[in-house]
């Protein structure tokens, strides 16, 4: 029975994620709904991507604050699992994040990390987006 439950939350999950583009009032609530099952299972790794679909559902969306706090709370769980490549990741979204919340420093620094930590897992194309958000906030944060 719990294998089903967590099994429709991972399902919920990729619904959200899906539905970023099309409906965030109900790609948020998918992502809500998976989130609390994973937070009652204490399965961390869930918990931190529903943070991060979250994150980029906001972005999406232009909400920039809220999404900052998601994605702060996805690289932490991240950070605490041990896992490089999804903090970079999530590294990348604080980035673009910090980048159009116009905090060029905190986005160079965000940025640079992920792009670094990005290469060392041969993840190029995700660096190549890292290269582009950086070359604008270095450009932002010299006018």
């Amino acid at each position: 029975m719990v294998g089903a439950l967590l099994q429709a939350a991972r399902c919920q999950r990729e619904q959200g994620h899906a539905y970023v583009r099309l409906d965030i009032g109900q790609a948020q609530q998918y992502l809500d709904a998976a989130r609390a099952v994973f937070v009652a299972a204490e399965y961390p790794i869930e918990i931190a991507l529903c943070d991060y679909f979250s994150a980029y559902a906001q972005v999406e969306h232009n909400d920039y604050p809220e999404a900052l706090g998601a994605a702060q709370a996805a690289r932490s769980r991240f950070v605490a699992l041990g896992l490089p490549f999804f903090v970079a990741w999530s590294d990348l979204e604080i980035g673009f994040i910090r980048l159009r919340l116009n905090d060029y420093a905190a986005a160079v620094t965000h940025l640079t990390r992920a792009r670094a930590q990005l290469l060392a897992c041969g993840a190029v194309s995700d660096a190549s987006a890292c290269e582009i958000n950086l070359g604008v906030a270095q450009n932002e944060e010299s006018l």
